[in-house]
């Protein structure tokens, strides 16, 4: 801040007393150029913050529809990254419109061998940005067990109720195998 203050004042003897407007100008860029926050600068407000911007591109759509649970399984199974399934958890998203047409998909966590940290919050937003109206999601088990744990089906309640806050139906949730799959909507742990 002191060699801010230095070059003010030295800008303000270098173009002399006539020109002290000009000076005193310069003078507060280097001074307010310090201060992060609101200020004001001849009584007008500057706000420093971060810019949002909001893009949506759909790109070609998926020709799939989703009709059933094994169809849903197929197009997950056929996106998932095999050389994983036995060893980490992974956690897909595949977003559809109100005639269940695959908007798109995103694999949005990978894990360690027995656990996958989901945070909602992107899934919802990512529900939103491609303005879905329904989601499914799937995650593997390394075991290969087809067994939901108690963590999954707290899970589904968390997912559900964020997804009903943005009026997006959670569609089903699936584990995975490279032996199976188990939808919890059929087995009525939605």
């Amino acid at each position: 801040m002191a060699l801010e203050r230095t070059k003010a004042w030295t800008a303000l003897l270098m173009v002399g007393v006539s020109k002290f407007t000009c000076a005193f100008s310069i003078m507060q860029r280097y001074i307010f150029s310090a201060i992060k926050g609101v200020f004001t600068v001849f009584s007008k407000p500057y706000w420093t913050a971060a810019e949002i911007l909001i893009s949506y591109k759909p790109g070609v759509k998926f020709n799939v529809f989703i009709t059933g649970q094994a169809d849903a399984y197929m197009l997950i199974y056929s996106l998932w990254d095999k050389s994983l399934i036995h060893l980490q958890e992974q956690f897909m998203a595949v977003f559809l419109n109100n005639k269940l047409q695959v908007i798109g998909y995103r694999t949005l966590y990978t894990g360690n061998m027995t656990c996958c940290c989901i945070d909602i919050r992107l899934l919802a937003s990512l529900a939103l940005h491609c303005m879905a109206s329904s989601v499914i999601v799937a995650h593997n088990h390394p075991s290969g067990s087809l067994e939901p744990s108690a963590n999954d089906i707290r899970l589904n309640k968390a997912i559900r109720k964020a997804l009903n806050s943005i009026s997006v139906t959670f569609n089903d949730h699936f584990i995975i195998t490279v032996g199976g799959w188990l939808s919890m909507r059929e087995k009525g742990l939605l």
